[in-house]
């Protein structure tokens, strides 16, 4: 059998597109894809077509020069994009951050066609104050693009308290869906317009620097889920209310005012808060699931029967073992009218 192989041809180059992206796909992060395209004269430009952009952690090794990482970023993210490519994904890893946020603001610089929007943009890293600019980068490059999934994070899971300062989200934006943030200082003019589009919210290690009342669905009105952990409220009122939020996790979130919930449409709860002062509304009527997770329910007492009287139509409920101890011990149920009338199950776990 002759040998097949024809040394001039470009093999790699015949391959349908649909294929060639697949494979870039399959890499573990934009810079392998990068340096990847190469390979062929079509590949050059072929990653400009990618719709999961991530920016990897290893990718990067430690130490180094800061600059360029960030500026390769940019590049990247402002390369000239061709045809109708969404980035359904753009994820930012790294141990060597000044390095990283050259490799950022490059990609940031590429410019892209009018039809070329992205669909998830991530960045995940551990950035000090002086880098915090890059995050006014990639908010308004993510607005300005249609991002519909917008998730900026440390890398590292410890971080301390919050001390980025969320950049101002002054463009209204009809497409972003997704928002999940940790670490940042948020006040009023963060949310510069309602954000219409937005359904779903994550905010974890957050802290809130405004006036009197944290009224979270006045700034987000159509949200349907919601997390919020490791949240300070200072001195605040934090207020959630809205006809369209199903789903609310509260943990470890910390008010030394109110806390006001009424939302006649929320199906599930989980609630492990231990620095509420008080709940001065509790109004969920159509409550199927609940978790609790209170510490010292003796100390909050009064606290605690104003959520139990909240959640009473609850179907499903689970306590942990010290919350149900506390309740027997305290009597705490036998002050309730009708504890639970609709419950078909409920469910105990250890701390």
């Amino acid at each position: 059998m002759g040998n097949t192989l024809q040394p001039d041809r470009d093999r790699l180059s015949n391959l349908p597109d649909d294929i060639l992206l697949h494979i870039l796909r399959s890499l573990n992060d934009t810079k392998s894809a990068v340096r990847t395209s190469v390979l062929s004269t079509r590949w050059r430009h072929l990653w400009t077509y990618l719709q999961d952009l991530n920016f990897d952690i290893n990718s990067f090794p430690p130490g180094g020069d800061r600059s360029s990482s960030f500026n390769f970023v940019r590049a990247l993210l402002g390369r000239q994009r061709r045809g109708n490519c969404d980035i359904s994904r753009i994820g930012a890893f790294t141990r060597d951050i000044p390095s990283f946020l050259n490799f950022m603001r490059a990609v940031l610089a590429h410019q892209r066609p009018g039809n070329c929007r992205v669909d998830r943009l991530r960045f995940s890293a551990d950035v000090s104050i002086g880098d915090m600019p890059i995050f006014t980068e990639l908010i308004n490059y993510g607005l300005s693009h249609g991002v519909r999934d917008l998730v900026i994070v440390p890398a590292s899971p410890h971080t301390g308290p919050p001390s980025w300062l969320l950049p101002d989200l002054s463009l209204a934006s009809p497409t972003l869906e997704t928002l999940n943030l940790r670490k940042f200082i948020i006040r009023p003019s963060s949310f510069g317009h309602p954000m219409l589009a937005l359904t779903s919210l994550n905010l974890q290690n957050v802290a809130y620097d405004g006036g009197g009342c944290f009224d979270i669905c006045n700034m987000i009105p159509n949200l349907t889920n919601l997390c919020l952990v490791q949240i300070w409220a200072m001195n605040k009122i934090l207020k959630i209310t809205g006809h369209k939020l199903v789903r609310l996790r509260l943990v470890d979130v910390t008010i030394s005012g109110a806390l006001e919930i009424s939302l006649p449409n929320l199906e599930v709860l989980e609630y492990g808060c231990y620095r509420v002062n008080d709940f001065s509304v509790i109004n969920l009527p159509s409550l199927r699931h609940a978790e609790l997770e209170v510490g010292n329910a003796e100390y909050y007492r009064q606290r605690l029967l104003k959520l139990l009287n909240g959640i009473s139509n609850v179907e499903s409920l689970v306590l942990n073992s010290l919350l149900l101890q506390a309740l027997n011990d305290s009597g705490l149920l036998e002050n309730l009218a009708s504890p639970f009338p609709n419950l078909k199950s409920l469910k105990f776990h250890s701390p």
